[in-house]
C-alpha cells in the first residue's frame, strides 16, 4: 500500500557478504553471477509490473542446490551473527515509522520474499526482492506464486499508488456506529493495476483489520463530535473531521483513519447526531 525507498545494496554483493570465506567458498562463489543476473531479470520484471511472467525454473543455480541458496538467507544473514545481519537490519529498519509497508497498520516483524525464496531460490538474499513486513502479512502471502498479473501483490519499492486516493469507507448507521472499507479504482488506472490493488486488500485481510480498528476510534471521536456540534452545529463536526482527514493524508493518502473521516464527514446522519449511537 505504501512506498519503501529500494534498499541501496547490490545483489551480488549482499550474496558474496553472506556466503563469506567457507571451505566451501569456492564453489558458492561460481553462483555470484546467476544471482547477480537473476536480480537483474527480477527488478525489470517488477518495474514493469510483470512479477507474473517470472518461471521458478529460471531462477536456480547451476552451482549450489535450492536449499542452500535458501540456507544463504536463513543462516547467513537474519541470524544475528550472521555477515548478512547488517543488511538485513538495515533493510528492515527502511520502512517509516516502522510501519508495515503492506498493511499500512502493523509493525515490521520481519522481511518478507516477495517471491518466495521457496520457488526463487536465486533471489534469497536479493535485496530487491526482501520488504520490511508485519507477521500477519507474511504469513498471509506465504510462498504463493502469482499465475497472472491480477494477483502480484503491491511491491512497495516498485508501486506507488498512493498518489491517488483509492481507499474508502462506509458508515454503518446503527447503534453502535461502525465502518466497513473497501477499494474505489480511479477511473485512470490500468486494469492490471485495479486488480492487483484489490487483490492485495483483499488477500491479506485489509477490511477486517480496518473495520476492527475503526471501532474504537469512532467511539473516541464522540467526546470531540459533540463538542464541536454543541459550538457550531453540524457544519462544525464536518469542520472537525476534515481537519482530521488532512492530517492523516499529509502522511498518506490513503489510511484508514483517513478514510474513516472523510466516511463520517460525508455521512449527515452521524454530524447530525449519530455520534451519540456510538
Amino acid at each position: 500500500m505504501w512506498s519503501v525507498t529500494p534498499p541501496p545494496h547490490e545483489a551480488e554483493a549482499v550474496f558474496r557478504r553472506c556466503i563469506g570465506r567457507g571451505r566451501d567458498h569456492v564453489r558458492l562463489l561460481r553462483a555470484a553471477p546467476e544471482v547477480a543476473a537473476a536480480a537483474q531479470r527480477y527488478e525489470s520484471a517488477a518495474t514493469a509490473g510483470q512479477l507474473h511472467t517470472l518461471r521458478p525454473a529460471e531462477f536456480t543455480s547451476a552451482h549450489m542446490t535450492d536449499k542452500e541458496l535458501q540456507n544463504t538467507y536463513n543462516n547467513r544473514m537474519v541470524r544475528r551473527s550472521s555477515p548478512g545481519r547488517p543488511v538485513y537490519t538495515q533493510i528492515r529498519q527502511s520502512a517509516p515509522d516502522q510501519i508495515c509497508p503492506l498493511c499500512g497498520h502493523r509493525p515490521v516483524a520481519s522481511l518478507d520474499h516477495a517471491l518466495p525464496k521457496k520457488h526463487f531460490p536465486l533471489l534469497a538474499v536479493a535485496p530487491a526482492n526482501l520488504v520490511p513486513c508485519c507477521a500477519d502479512c507474511n504469513h498471509t502471502k506465504s510462498e504463493a506464486i502469482p499465475s497472472n498479473p491480477g494477483e502480484v501483490y503491491l511491491h512497495p519499492y516498485f508501486d506507488d499508488v498512493d498518489d491517488d486516493i483509492w481507499l474508502v469507507a462506509d458508515i454503518i448507521e446503527s447503534a453502535p456506529a461502525a465502518a466497513v472499507f473497501g477499494v474505489s479504482s480511479p477511473t485512470h488506472w490500468n486494469p492490471d493495476l485495479a486488480a492487483r490493488v484489490k487483490f492485495h486488500f483483499k488477500s491479506l485481510g485489509l477490511a477486517n483489520l480496518y473495520t476492527a480498528q475503526a471501532g474504537s476510534e469512532i467511539r473516541a471521536l464522540a467526546y470531540v463530535s459533540a463538542g464541536a456540534h454543541y459550538r457550531d452545529g453540524p457544519d462544525g463536526v464536518r469542520e472537525v473531521l476534515a481537519d482530521y482527514r488532512d492530517g492523516r493524508r499529509r502522511l498518506h493518502q490513503n489510511t484508514w483513519q483517513a478514510a474513516l473521516f472523510q466516511a463520517l464527514l460525508s455521512s449527515d446522519w452521524y454530524c447530525d447526531g449519530g455520534f451519540r449511537s456510538t
